[in-house]
């Protein structure tokens, strides 16, 4: 492999040779003869032993860095420059982080130097090539066309010029200006040869322009590092169009560059070249960035670069995220001082967000606040003092990560934490604070704060004064008050529609509006306000608001009184026709369900919940629908309405939701409807576990006995089934009255059915025994009680019928008159009068 060499900028700075030091004249010309090694050994030997005077310290620390920087070792060079002041120690800097791809570092010390008396013409080159380096190269050109006019342009700088030309499509121009170019130096010539081949990839001519980069290799003379760098990204151009050897070739030459030129100052991008390759590939390759990432001895650089790009293409792809991370944290183990580590902690983090582990991803972020703060305590005091804009820059970046935490605390359902980031990005970012800031107010409205709310509205609004966005923050704050402050939105409302009359979302003022008056009752009020919101349907022209305003109207019509169910049916009927992707179709087909079932159209309530449950299975509704869609079929009464409704109450069953039970006491009550045995559907209720609701166990046992009663026909041996259920029912602890006095009854029913009349009418007079000082349920109670009188009248025994009438008569009910009446028919058929 080649000597290490510098980029086109980096040229010579050691002094003019004079009496003085020998070890510095030495070294002085070792660098003249292109031999930084020598010089460096001697230098560093020197300095070691102490065999320099005070005066000379300075200019051997100088020749040192420029002896380092010549060898390739940047960093190191940069360590010496540390305590050098200067232009000339800043010259060598800029230079040093050029040569490690610090480009954005190098720029700036490049710009503050540039063009001022008495330094080399190589800063002003330098800062042209910082700008190329980072995608800008229509300011590089600009800065080079003034060298060139100024005719201070030495020949390689004229050929950067034509090349870059080339890369902003002014073709014409570069060929002009690459025929009045006379080169004299090998490396120049070599300049000039690649700057024709890329004239010819211009002009899509891609095996010619091939053809002559394969010419400039690592052993033509006069090739510089990064005049290879330069061919290779040329020749991937071309290869990518060759059909012969498209992006697989391409990757292996870059591949290859990478092997051969480890400490190349532009690895940096080449690998992201490679990156780009990689991403438009669906299989792309892994091996060699592993293979790199392990080789650390023979070049730290590359290998990290490899490591943190392997991670990359993991990352990209959301079925390796889990490899994403692991490659990510080894990065972190293997060099955790990188420059990259920040943007390695964001990747983590966005690992983490996407997989819904919130306090993960805030940490990562965290980890990458942290990580850039501490690179620009080592990097930027070298810029700072030139650069104040790059300060402000690294803020923005700061304030940019407090953003992502702000909303990752939002996706975690932390309000407070995305307020306290939202705040503190206002407070870094001037680009960002109006949009920071907004975020921090609706995060306090999310809180329900709405005292902090209006603080921070206040706030904006000294900042902003009447931006739309202020307008926003009213009518965020009205929605939030119509949830938790119905009261006070009104006014927040109207003061939002007067302020900004013609704000985009006017529409969803007055639909609020609406909407509170539907709340209170108010249906009239209500369709005044939908007209506001319909009058701006045209200010939306994503249809939304016309959406919105539709589905209020169903809702409005169906609160009238009376209502018209006809309109109800016809506006919900036109909703689903315009608009069938809607996310509220779901809510339509239930309503329009509601009012078919309430007209008693069950076959038209059917079809509306089955196309809900089957359209939108995941919806709220869905459960609801298919149990509903299940009764309209038993309601029907035709003769495959009991096997559809079994089948719809089934599905119910399937998805094991909370009216599971509910469908299984209905399949049952069909299975007992057609006089077969249920008693098992109504056992799996009460055997349920956990406990199913308690009014549905008292069904489900009255139920059992019922439908055992039903089946015993000519089969009373299994009446003791029943008796065993509705005992069971009335002894149910803290039962209500009405259940209780239903299961007594039909206790006594069932012995009756026997001929146990004696046991059904001790049933019947215990009954009526305990409710005349106990709580009054009067429908069952009474009916017990008449059948106690009958049965007494059936033995004959008219006192005993008599005061049983009696104690009707007393309980106040719908049937006390009956009661008192049968007293008097009984006291004259039988002349009782004591």
């Amino acid at each position: 492999m080649k000597p290490f060499q510098l980029p086109l900028f980096c040229i010579a700075l050691a002094s003019v040779a004079c009496a003085g030091h020998p070890v510095l004249d030495s070294a002085r010309r070792a660098l003249d003869e292109q031999i930084p090694e020598l010089a460096l050994a001697r230098l560093t030997l020197a300095l070691k032993e102490g065999d320099f005077p005070e005066a000379d310290r300075e200019e051997a620390s100088f020749l040192t860095a420029e002896a380092q920087l010549r060898s390739g070792k940047g960093a190191d060079a940069l360590v010496v420059l540390e305590k050098l002041t200067g232009k000339k120690a800043t010259l060598l800097r800029a230079h040093a982080m050029a040569s490690e791809g610090r480009w954005s570092e190098a720029l700036p010390l490049y710009d503050d130097i540039a063009g001022a008396h008495g330094v080399p013409i190589s800063a002003t080159i330098g800062k042209a090539e910082s700008l190329q380096m980072l995608g800008r190269t229509a300011e590089a050109v600009a800065v080079l066309e003034k060298l060139i006019a100024d005719g201070k342009a030495p020949v390689s700088a004229r050929l950067r010029h034509a090349g870059w030309l080339t890369e902003l499509g002014r073709k014409s121009e570069a060929k002009e200006l690459l025929r009045n170019i006379e080169v004299m130096k090998p490396s120049d010539a070599r300049w000039r040869d690649y700057v024709a081949a890329r004239l010819l990839l211009a002009d899509e001519q891609w095996q010619p322009a091939l053809d002559a980069l394969d010419k400039i290799t690592p052993e033509t003379e006069g090739v510089s590092s990064h005049l290879l760098a330069a061919v290779v990204l040329a020749s991937t151009e071309a290869k990518l169009k060759l059909k012969n050897i498209g992006s697989e070739g391409a990757a292996r030459s870059l591949e290859k560059f990478l092997w051969d030129q480890p400490n190349n100052p532009a690895i940096e991008m080449i690998f992201r070249r490679l990156d780009q390759i990689n991403a438009a590939e669906r299989s792309p390759r892994e091996a060699e960035f592993h293979k790199m990432a392990y080789q650390q001895i023979d070049s730290p650089r590359r290998a990290a670069l490899a490591q943190f790009y392997v991670s990359r293409m993991q990352w990209r792809e959301k079925s390796r995220k889990h490899l994403a991370e692991k490659s990510l944290t080894l990065f972190l183990t293997w060099f955790p001082n990188h420059r990259l580590t920040t943007y390695v902690h964001e990747m983590l983090a966005e690992v983490a967000q996407s997989a819904g582990r919130f306090d993960d991803a805030l940490k990562s972020l965290e980890a990458a606040q942290r990580t850039a703060q501490d690179s620009d305590r080592t990097a930027l005091p070298a810029v700072a003092a030139v650069c104040p804009e790059r300060v402000a820059q690294e803020k923005e970046r700061s304030a940019l990560l407090e953003m992502r935490m702000a909303l990752v605390g939002f996706q975690k359902g932390d309000a407070a934490l995305a307020v306290t980031y939202f705040r503190l990005a206002a407070e870094h970012s001037v680009r960002l604070q109006k949009s920071a800031a907004f975020n921090a107010a609706l995060a306090e409205l999310e809180l329900k704060n709405l005292d902090g709310f209006q603080k921070r509205l206040a706030e904006f609004v000294a900042n902003h004064g009447s931006d739309p966005l202020t307008g926003e923050l009213m009518l965020e704050s009205g929605i939030t008050e119509a949830r938790e402050k119905p009261s006070a939105a009104p006014a927040t409302l109207r003061a939002f529609l007067s302020d900004y009359p013609g704000h985009p979302r006017r529409g969803e003022a007055f639909l609020v509006l609406a909407e509170l008056q539907l709340a209170g009752g108010n249906p009239v009020e209500a369709e005044v306000e939908l007209g506001g919101a319909k009058a701006t349907e045209g200010a939306d022209p994503s249809g939304g608001q016309t959406e919105r305003n539709r589905y209020a109207a169903i809702f409005i019509a169906d609160a009238a009184k009376p209502r018209d169910s006809a309109k109800v049916i016809a506006l919900g009927r036109a909703f689903i026709e315009e608009h069938p992707k809607s996310s509220l179709l779901s809510d339509v087909r239930m309503k329009l369900g509601q009012v078919h079932f309430q007209d008693n159209d069950f076959a038209n309530a059917g079809t509306q919940f089955e196309i809900l449950a089957q359209e939108h299975p995941e919806s709220g509704y869905a459960e609801t629908a298919l149990f509903l869609a299940g009764q309209c079929a038993t309601k029907l009464m035709t003769p495959s309405s009991a096997e559809r409704a079994t089948a719809l109450f089934a599905q119910v069953v399937e998805r094991k939701g909370p009216l599971k039970y509910h469908a299984y006491f209905q399949q049952g009550i069909i299975q007992h409807e057609l006089d077969k045995d249920a008693s098992a559907i109504f056992q799996t209720i009460l055997d349920a576990q956990p406990p199913a609701p308690a009014e549905l166990r008292y069904a489900s046992l009255c139920a059992k006995g019922d439908n055992i009663v039903r089946i015993a026909k000519g089969a009373p041996e299994k009446l003791g089934i029943a008796i065993k259920a509705y005992t069971e029912l009335a002894a149910m602890p803290d039962i209500d009255p009405e259940w209780h006095n239903k299961a007594v009854y039909k206790l006594g029913n069932v012995l009756l059915k026997l001929g146990r009349e004696q046991e059904a009418l001790f049933v019947y007079s215990d009954l009526l025994d305990k409710a005349m000082s106990g709580p009054k349920e009067t429908f069952w109670l009474y009916k017990a009680g008449f059948e106690a009188a009958g049965i007494l009248e059936g033995f004959s025994n008219w006192p005993g019928a008599l005061a049983t009438y009696e104690k009707l008569g007393k309980i106040p009910g719908p049937r006390a008159a009956e009661a008192r009446a049968k007293v008097k028919e009984l006291r004259l058929k039988k002349f009782i009068w004591n």
